[in-house]
């Protein structure tokens, strides 16, 4: 997984996408590879010993609203829906490692985030996922137009692999996320990550 995570963001060589006319661009790096290079570089992988004492310990998550969109600044994205970016860059700026070591080429997409950790002692977090949607119903227009111009936005659960996870997120919740036209990814990891 490491050696996927790394070569995703800073192998330009990674994929490289041949369109109709001949002309071959290669593909950018999506957030969620950046985000899970970033994990890796934070700190190493746990040992055993470790990995047993972090029994009883609190379990990580978050909560994240992913936008992309073919032409937004993500200026109007957060003065629109007043949420925090943790992460955003603008169709057509310099590529760069999450460190800001520079990539090959421009990003061909704007990308946007607001992300929300949690610690927990048990299981739950669909209470988290349901408390973002609250927030978002207000800008249910904003949102459909995102979709309606080309762009896209996802709402993702992460898993930080150090404790067992579990729960529904009951059938409103999931009405809801259709209703602001939202999907819903989930991404889970085997190992702690920090």
């Amino acid at each position: 997984a490491f050696l996927m995570d790394y070569l995703k963001t800073r192998a330009p060589f990674w994929k490289k996408e041949v369109g109709p006319d001949g002309q071959g661009q290669w593909v950018d790096a999506r957030e969620s590879d950046d985000h899970a290079a970033e994990w890796w570089e934070k700190d190493q992988q746990p040992t055993e010993d470790e990995s047993a004492s972090m029994e009883g310990s609190p379990r990580r998550f978050s909560v994240t609203l992913l936008i992309w969109h073919p032409t937004i600044d993500p200026a109007e994205i957060t003065a629109e829906l007043g949420l925090e970016a943790h992460f955003a860059h603008r169709v057509g700026q310099p590529r760069m490692t999450p460190k800001g070591t520079p990539l090959p080429g421009n990003h061909r997409d704007t990308r946007w985030s607001h992300i929300v950790r949690y610690e927990a002692t048990d299981q739950w977090f669909a209470d988290k996922v349901t408390a973002l949607i609250d927030r978002l119903k207000p800008h249910k227009a904003f949102l459909a137009s995102l979709r309606a111009t080309g762009g896209q936005a996802n709402v993702i659960v992460r898993f930080s692999g150090d404790g067992h996870h579990g729960d529904n997120i009951d059938r409103d919740t999931l009405a809801q996320l259709a209703d602001l036209q939202l999907d819903l990814g989930i991404e889970s990891f085997g190992v702690p990550q920090n």
